[in-house]
């Protein structure tokens, strides 16, 4: 084997080894790009309930809703699941 050989295998391995870096490097930036959409939706929708312009309750189940909250955070204790009328 001759220092030729050597140098031009170095050589070839280090294309190589820029083109698996870059492979990942555009792997990951289609992941973040997918995970900066998602974040981007769900702040989006937290505000949005925030700002009261929908709720996870139908319109005619706000009271009740309401109550059973009110009930919680009131601190008269919990009642079961099977309890609710949901």
């Amino acid at each position: 084997m001759t220092y030729e050989m050597e140098i031009e295998g170095m050589l070839e391995f280090e294309k190589f080894l820029r083109w698996i870096i870059n492979y990942q490097m555009s792997n990951e930036r289609k992941e973040n790009s997918i995970i900066w959409e998602y974040l981007e939706l769900a702040y989006k929708f937290a505000l949005e309930h925030i700002d009261g312009k929908w709720d996870y309750v139908n319109p005619s189940d706000q009271q009740q809703e309401f109550d059973k909250r009110t009930l919680i955070w009131d601190g008269q204790g919990v009642k079961g699941i099977d309890e609710w009328e949901l």
